[in-house]
């Protein structure tokens, strides 16, 4: 057998899937949550020169706790990149599993490769929890109402049913597809007939009355017409309902079917008022409600 000269050189350059890297390259971690988490970023470069697999990692110590992006540049790695190819990524969440997200609509990151400082690629974006993690090319943008959020429900204490009204939404930065909802009213012992609406708003407009308004979420109509309340009177125990299904019981539970989730931004509330204010003092609600939450910004 024949012996090849020259002999092929030791080391050969090497190409292969995923994004091509150059020599002082960073990669910058960007998050955003719910809650304050440690937040690590890993990507494997795939060297050039040496045809093996190196990892580098970068990281952010305490991520945006109130649903917003910072407003200081994100960390980026402290060792420069080589030539290479990135061929996969890797988030987690260091530290006491109490912190560690169980479900998306929690914390949100990206990671970006950097090049002489300026951002030139989004190596993966979307949400981080022990159930999933980024992949190279996967971008999932925080506000896609497509993709799931976060599921939890939410219970409020006994609170006045004051003139003004108790209006309940989500928090600031957030966005919320309500999957259903129970408000209990119990009124007092004080006489008169209370006019109860329970109507979604912007936080400035209410139904009008003689109108069906498209922000009413939900109403009762007394003689036909449309933004005068249910009539509720004393001493009575009512629950007002959104979910799967309708009836009207004998003990006064009423529920209204949902065709659709309803979707509400951060400036929209629920709203529940007695329009005619016979007892604000002691008319009392209790709002229980299962949402699905993204961030908005």
């Amino acid at each position: 057998m024949g012996i090849s000269w020259p002999p092929p050189p030791l080391i050969t350059a090497v190409s292969g899937p995923g994004v091509a890297c150059r020599a002082g390259d960073q990669v910058r971690i960007d998050a955003v949550g719910s809650s304050a988490f440690n937040v690590v970023g890993i990507v494997n470069v795939l060297e050039t020169a040496t045809g093996r697999t190196n990892s580098y990692e970068t990281g952010i110590s305490a991520s945006s706790s109130d649903r917003s992006f910072p407003a200081v540049v994100p960390a980026a790695l402290t060792n420069p990149l080589v030539d290479g190819f990135i061929t996969s990524i890797f988030v987690s969440t260091p530290g006491a599993a109490a912190n560690t997200p169980l479900q998306p609509g929690i914390l949100w990151c990206a990671l970006d490769l950097l090049r002489g400082g300026r951002q030139i690629a989004t190596l993966g974006a979307g949400w981080c929890w022990s159930g999933g993690n980024l992949s190279l090319g996967k971008i999932v943008w925080n506000a896609d109402r497509s993709n799931p959020g976060r599921i939890y429900n939410i219970r409020t204490a006994s609170t006045a049913l004051l003139a003004a009204g108790v209006s309940f939404g989500p928090p600031s930065k957030a966005i919320w597809r309500i999957k259903g909802f129970s408000i209990k009213l119990v009124t007092s012992g004080t006489a008169g007939s209370r006019l109860i609406l329970v109507y979604m708003t912007d936080g400035t407009t209410a139904p009008v009355s003689g109108t069906e308004g498209q922000n009413v979420l939900v109403e009762w109509v007394n003689s036909g017409t449309f933004g005068t309340g249910r009539t509720v009177i004393t001493g009575t125990t009512e629950r007002y309902s959104v979910g799967a299904y309708q009836t009207v019981d004998a003990s006064s539970t009423i529920n209204k079917i949902m065709q659709a989730d309803l979707v509400i931004p951060s400036t929209f509330k629920l709203f529940i008022q007695d329009t005619a204010a016979i007892d604000a003092a002691a008319d009392l609600v209790t709002i229980d409600v299962t949402v699905e939450e993204w961030f908005s910004g």
